[in-house]
């Protein structure tokens, strides 16, 4: 019985009063206090009292916040809430109902409510009150519960009205909201970034909007509104409001975000193309669509509405369904499904005066069948009129035809295949948002003409790499210094296709952040560009050249020329016991013993420590001075050096270094691993694409390989659930990236297919063990990257002090030596003049050139790990 009580409280609380003598039913109601709202602090207790004069035979009642009456027990009400109720001595003509909620917490904000009625509920009272309970750590609540997906989807009819539950939890907060991807125009489509596998062709059009809007809530002719009591109000829900948002609150340095998925329902019917009335033999076509929340789709319970076409009968007046299968003459259907978005295009051609002229599209799920309805009207033409209209066209079209005929040739030269490069070159740095990561913001960024090199003085080689969309060749640049001609091996991306639009923008796209980020030792760094013809979709960026490739496949080469320097305890051996042989591998890796391999047998102990770094000794000047002939250009080829346990932890180290001036410059990477990091000379090691990979899979352009079209088994957690990136993923990135070093190239997750499985165990909490040639110390490094909680992630910055702790000093001076270049490049750069040169472009005409000392960053303490 007392537990029934409970429950019938938690819903209302009713306090029951009676007074024989009471006959008529009249009174007064207020709140102590008698405020229409109040702030209190998360954690204390909220008391209201509920006074009632002149009261008779009728009922007190109480109604609480949305949130603790839908989530009762998320909320515990049952256990915090209590009540009193009390008369005024002997006039008895007051009572004071109590409700007191302790240990309030942020999702307690909301409406609390005083109702006084009769029993049979003739008449009633009532009154509310709005309580902010306000923390340190939730500046707005939703109406959701928490739940792993970190983003909500909300449904809202076709024209229908919709309350969005991003409520402040104090009324000082300032609130935004921002429609992160939308989609205008005669086609729906979809988010690209929360929809990887779409279409790679839907990346030309220009309907899809890349960049964040900021939605005003107070603009009366906005379709959105904001009532902080209720949270963002979307008044007049059309297919355009369709996307992913993001509710921002701010108060006291303290910020809340949450994403929502905002999907408008219904179907959307239209006609595309001419929206005059087309004549007899003229052609009309129509779309119909509708979209289904991703989360079903996520969830597996799908409603997979089906779109039908019907037409009205001219003689009954009846609607009839057209058969995709046998349509009636002229009538073509075509479907276009992407994941949730679903999309029927009905096109008429060569209408005649038979044509029906009325249609009407269903859309059919499980639960329901939603149809609109188009009619269009077919114009008459005089028949008297048709012959020198026809004539006069012909004329004209074997006129226009005869013109570009005789000027073609030089209409070619001027011919533009991208108008929008120049605008997209120039950019607009007062847009530039200093808070906002900077791949948001790359179509702001300008192209600096100083980086500008003479396409004459580039010479193109052989083929080093090719992905979906562009390619990489050997380069060489001469240019004459001092009286003598010089020669610069360099790296040249471009594209495969000059009319591939998507892809000439990514690699502006990555021109620009590469001279956004200036010049790093551990980064491949921008030597210039050639785009005096990206008008015509011809673009070059010139890059440093690593000859000695990837990491990932210079660890697959050098398996068995690997020295492990790991004993059985997991500590790394100090370089005495190395050089008596112990600890060196034999041909097979996995043999840990005495033995060398053939090619380390031939050499003296001394030269094998030394050897991977004579090997990669070469100077890091800008420009070599060469004769040899500039074409036919070819790879350099070398065999394979040994490599020990210190190698991977130095690259580690430079890795982390490179990582952290990206994250400096808010910079994500997005593709973090060994087949994107590039060995150069002098044992150097350089983070690479940086500038598209993230962008390229986010927009489907991401070349797929095997399962999927993201790199699963590299990313984060919450970037497998969420479409999440930062930093942060980032450093988890980094922590599958030594795995690979210390297992030499193997793929991560080995035996697990690159799909829900690994989303799967990871969330069960699931990790790789460690290497067993990677030390203790890395092993730990490893189980942090990888925490679930993004915030327990070290930073790349806390990364590299790890490693650099366990460095020579002679080691850190020697990489300081190395990097003071690149130092001095981007102070030089911020002190340039307007007519100043960068990069190769400035280093042809130098009378001298800085040389580099050669150092290498392969030492380290004997007594560390």
């Amino acid at each position: 019985m007392p537990h029934l009580i409970k429950v019938v409280l938690f819903t209302i609380l009713v306090v029951k009063m009676r007074e024989n003598d009471a006959q008529i039913f009249s009174g007064e109601i207020e709140f102590i206090p008698n405020v229409a709202e109040q702030v209190i602090p998360a954690g204390s207790e909220l008391k209201l009292t509920c006074k009632v004069n002149r009261f008779g035979d009728g009922e007190i009642s109480w109604q609480l916040p949305d949130w603790i009456v839908k989530y009762r027990e998320l909320s515990n009400v049952n256990g915090r809430l209590r009540k009193k109720f009390a008369k005024n001595g002997t006039e008895m003509t007051e009572y004071y109902s109590t409700t007191i909620l302790s240990n309030t917490t942020s999702r307690d904000t909301g409406y609390f409510g005083c109702s006084i009625s009769r029993i049979d509920g003739s008449a009633a009272l009532n009154i509310k009150q709005y309580v902010y309970v306000t923390s340190n750590w939730l500046i707005f609540i939703d109406a959701v519960p928490v739940t792993n997906r970190g983003r909500f989807d909300f449904i809202v009819r076709k024209n229908g009205f919709l309350p969005i539950p991003c409520k402040p939890t104090h009324p000082n907060v300032t609130f935004s909201l921002t429609h992160k991807s939308h989609y205008i125009g005669d086609g729906l489509v979809p988010n690209l970034e929360d929809f990887p596998d779409i279409n790679k062709t839907w990346l030309a059009d220009p309907r899809f909007k890349k960049r964040p809007t900021k939605i005003s809530l107070t603009d009366p002719t906005s379709n959105w509104s904001f009532d902080p009591k209720q949270g963002p109000i979307v008044k007049d829900a059309k297919f355009i409001d369709t996307g992913v948002y993001q509710c921002k609150g701010s108060m006291n340095n303290i910020t809340t975000r949450r994403e929502f998925f905002l999907i408008v329902s219904g179907v959307d019917l239209e006609r595309v193309g001419d929206p005059e009335d087309p004549p007899v033999g003229g052609n009309v076509s129509f779309i119909c669509r509708t979209v289904e929340p991703p989360s079903f789709i996520q969830s597996g319970i799908l409603s997979n509405p089906q779109l039908k076409w019907f037409f009205q009968n001219e003689f009954t007046g009846e609607m009839q369904l057209i058969d995709e299968a046998n349509p009636p003459q002229g009538f073509q259907v075509t479907h276009n499904n992407q994941l949730s978005f679903k999309q029927s295009r009905l096109d008429l051609m060569e209408i005649t005066r038979e044509t029906p002229t009325t249609f009407r599209c269903d859309v059919i799920t499980k639960q329901e069948t939603t149809s609109e309805t188009i009619s269009f009207r077919i114009k008459e033409i005089n028949d008297q009129t048709t012959s020198p209209i026809i004539v006069i066209v012909i004329f004209l079209i074997l006129f226009v035809v005869g013109i570009a005929v005789v000027i073609k040739f030089y209409l070619n030269q001027k011919r533009k295949v991208f108008t929008g490069a120049n605008r997209l070159l120039r950019g607009n740095p007062n847009e530039i948002n200093d808070e906002t990561p900077m791949e948001y913001q790359i179509e702001y960024l300008p192209y600096d003409k100083r980086w500008e090199f003479p396409r004459h003085r580039l010479k193109l080689g052989v083929q080093l790499g090719e992905g979906c969309f562009g390619r990489v060749v050997l380069g060489e640049a001469t240019g004459v210094r001092d009286s003598e001609e010089m020669v610069k091996t360099v790296a040249v991306k471009m594209i495969k296709s000059i009319t591939n639009v998507a892809a000439l923008e990514a690699l502006v796209s990555e021109l620009k952040i590469l001279i956004y980020l200036g010049s790093h030792l551990n980064v491949v760094n921008l030597l210039g560009a050639c785009t005096k013809q990206v008008h015509r979709g011809e673009l070059l960026l010139i890059v440093e050249y690593c000859r000695f490739g990837n990491l990932q496949q210079f660890l697959n080469n050098s398996r068995n020329n690997f020295i492990n320097q790991v004993d059985e305890f997991g500590q790394l051996k100090i370089l005495e016991s190395v050089r008596d042989g112990k600890g060196f591998p034999s041909n097979s890796i996995g043999n840990v013993g005495g033995e060398r391999t053939q090619l380390q047998s031939n050499l003296p102990d001394d030269a094998i420590m030394s050897f991977a770094n004579e090997s990669f000794k070469m100077s890091l000047i800008p420009m070599e001075s060469t004769s040899r002939p500039a074409v036919p250009l070819q790879p350099e080829v070398s065999f394979n050096p040994p490599i020990s346990t210190r190698d991977l932890i130095s690259w580690s180290f430079q890795i982390a270094r490179g990582m952290d001036y990206l994250a400096t410059k808010k910079v994500l990477h997005g593709d973090l691993a060994a087949r994107n990091v590039l060995l150069a000379d002098d044992g150097v090691a350089k983070v690479a694409d940086f500038g598209m990979a993230r962008k390229m899979y986010y927009e489907g352009n991401y070349e797929r390989t095997g399962v999927g079209a993201m790199p699963v088994k590299w990313m984060a957690v919450e970037s497998l659930t969420d479409r999440i990136f930062s930093t942060q993923s980032d450093v988890w990135s980094y922590g599958i990236l030594l795995w690979e070093m210390f297992t030499l190239g193997k793929i991560p997750y080995p035996g697990m297919d690159a799909g829900h499985e690994i989303v799967r165990e990871l969330l069960k909490g699931y990790r790789m063990e460690k290497p067993k040639f990677a030390p203790n110390l890395f092993g730990e490094m490893m189980s942090n990257c990888w925490k679930i909680d993004p915030n327990e992630r070290p930073t790349f910055r806390q990364l590299e002090e790890i490693i650099v702790g366990q460095l020579e000093s002679s080691v850190t001076s020697s990489y300081l030596n190395m990097n003071e270049f690149y130092v001095k490049l981007n102070q030089e750069m911020e002190n340039a003049t307007p007519t100043d040169s960068f990069g190769l472009a400035k280093t042809l005409i130098r009378k001298s050139i800085l040389r580099l000392p050669i150092n290498r960053l392969f030492r380290f303490s004997q007594d560390k790990f």
